[in-house]
């Protein structure tokens, strides 16, 4: 069954920018907020119940990812920010098939960008509460905060995403730095950068 572009999200699709119309997904339950979901090769569209379309190329989007299993059946949620929209996608049935799409296409510019802006001396801040120490995750070239914890990469022997968090492995310590992954934009492009300096610090 096809389901054709309306005028309105063709528009909001050609004022971004966000080149050819690749896969369509709707939700799984009559009330979702967003009517449908749509990705391109350079971005997303979604229409909302209320009115108005969302569109937000990959460049521009921060994606939160929450995954959780309760008795056998795992849950996706995702929430998609950028260019002054909000997309939340909570619990499709569909996700195990866009959810690969988005992280692909985002972890594709937001890793390669990243890691030249860190080792040109920037930080990449990921997260934080004013006021709440433990609530900081923030990465540069030399090293990793999660929390109130701060490892150099020379010191850092694993760094990967399991049961829902972001954890570091240090030497020196049994139990593994964990922030949850959730709260973490673009994650996977996170994962990735990490990686690339934990193997360049071991070199």
């Amino acid at each position: 069954m096809t389901h054709p572009l309306s005028t309105d999200i063709q528009q909001a699709a050609e004022q971004q920018k966000l080149g050819e119309h690749t896969h369509t997904f709707l939700p799984s339950w009559k009330k979702d907020p967003v009517t449908r979901f749509d990705i391109y090769t350079h971005g997303v569209t979604a229409e909302y119940r209320e009115g108005g379309i969302g569109a937000i190329r990959w460049g521009q989007m921060s994606v939160f990812e929450e995954i959780y299993s309760r008795s056998s059946v795992v849950s996706r949620n995702y929430q998609m920010t950028g260019n002054n929209y909000g997309i939340y996608l909570g619990n499709w049935k569909s996700a195990p098939e866009f959810a690969p799409i988005i992280v692909q296409e985002t972890t594709a510019l937001w890793a390669p960008f990243e890691i030249k802006r860190l080792a040109d001396g920037e930080t990449w801040h990921l997260h934080s509460i004013p006021g709440k120490s433990r609530s900081v995750v923030a990465m540069t070239s030399e090293g990793i905060t999660l929390g109130k914890t701060y490892s150099p990469w020379s010191t850092v022997r694993e760094v990967g995403i399991s049961a829902g968090s972001l954890y570091v492995k240090v030497t020196g310590k049994m139990t593994p730095i964990a922030f949850g992954a959730m709260h973490i934009p673009n994650v996977h492009a996170v994962l990735l950068v990490a990686k690339h300096f934990q193997r360049q610090a071991s070199n």
